[in-house]
């Protein structure tokens, strides 16, 4: 698993997790954290609309991320997107989705 936070970091970390899981013969699942942007001075729409945009960028940033993986290591590469705190969205997604190795790139 490869939580990814920093795009710079994030890039460096995803080349050591995609050659680990190249040299394993596993699949490597790259994971973010979409925090809430929920405010009591934000109507809910506004909200509501932030939280998808907000979403769905990071989900084609994912994407994006893992199709160079894919191309570059010819590996299986699934994305996850979690919601909430960090620390508290990983640790319950590896609970429930035991992962071999954990690769961050920060926090």
């Amino acid at each position: 698993m490869h939580p990814t936070l920093s795009r710079r970091v994030a890039s460096a970390a995803l080349a050591l997790a995609a050659a680990l899981a190249e040299r394993k013969g596993r699949a490597l699942e790259m994971v973010t954290v979409h925090p809430s942007t929920a405010h009591p001075d934000i109507s809910a729409t506004m909200s509501a609309e932030i939280e998808t945009w907000s979403r769905t960028r990071a989900q084609a940033y994912l994407e994006s991320m893992a199709e160079q993986a894919r191309r570059r290591f010819n590996i299986e590469v699934r994305t996850t997107v979690l919601e909430g705190g960090a620390a508290t969205a990983i640790a319950e997604h590896a609970l429930a989705n035991p992962p071999e190795l954990i690769v961050m790139s920060t926090h």
